[in-house]
């Protein structure tokens, strides 16, 4: 309990100071860079995870916790082998929140240095260009998609019986997965030409969904500028008087 009423300030802080507010402070700290980058990133992901993580832990049941007591579990063991396995769906609505907001950070950061597909979305702000700003949040959202779905299936990922054969028979996938980068790894120190991905073989749908927005803008202009007005007059203006 003390510890939560320790952390529980620090927590709201980091909840509610704008992430620009401390941008700044973590440019003199730790620089320009991708180093900043993180610590800004884990400044704004972090809560969602350590209160969600806190709430699960206390809604475990406590006839599972009088059990772990009764077969004589430790501390550690009462952790981990009763008291997490127990919450691991709250504690995955967690996982799920901390990389939606790590990835909902990604253009914030390419500010301070993170480069990466939110310096391409940002690039793409600052020279308009919609279809490469659009292509590059699409791949931040199938990143997101793919990485959310990777987490569900390593949680809810069924123990199975050690076969025989050694860690080759066991791990057949990973092993595999693994050499193949470590072969790409070692191709790329010794050709150069292999580090960078040809341009002739690039696959951009840029130039598509900026024709889109295009088409879109000069079709529906009067039906877009009719809402926005409507909104305005009707909704924002009265609410701020």
């Amino acid at each position: 309990p003390w510890f939560e009423r320790a952390i529980r300030p620090v927590l709201d802080l980091m909840q509610t100071i704008p992430v620009f507010a401390y941008l700044v402070p973590i440019l003199i700290l730790f620089g320009f860079g991708p180093t900043a980058a993180v610590v800004a990133t884990l400044i704004y992901a972090m809560p969602p995870m350590t209160r969600i993580t806190e709430l699960a832990l206390r809604r475990v049941p406590s006839e599972l916790i009088d059990l772990g007591h009764m077969v004589g579990c430790t501390r550690r063991q009462m952790m981990w082998r009763v008291m997490v396995p127990a919450s691991k769906d709250a504690l995955m609505v967690g996982v799920n929140q901390v990389i939606m907001l790590s990835l909902n950070m990604v253009i914030i950061a390419s500010m301070i240095g993170a480069g990466g597909l939110g310096f391409d979305v940002l690039a793409a702000l600052r020279r308009l260009d919609f279809g490469a700003g659009l292509e590059a949040g699409f791949a931040i959202v199938a990143l997101a998609v793919a990485l959310d779905r990777l987490s569900q299936a390593f949680a809810h990922l069924r123990p199975e019986p050690l076969a025989g054969g050694g860690i080759a028979a066991r791990h057949p996938y990973l092993l595999s997965g693994l050499a193949l980068i470590l072969a790409a790894g070692l191709a790329g120190l010794a050709v150069p030409a292999l580090q960078s991905w040809p341009e002739a073989f690039e696959l951009s749908t840029g130039t598509f969904w900026s024709r889109v927005v295009e088409w879109i803008n000069v079709n529906f202009f009067d039906t877009i500028e009719a809402v926005k007005n409507a909104v305005l007059l009707n909704l924002l203006v009265p609410f701020k008087r």
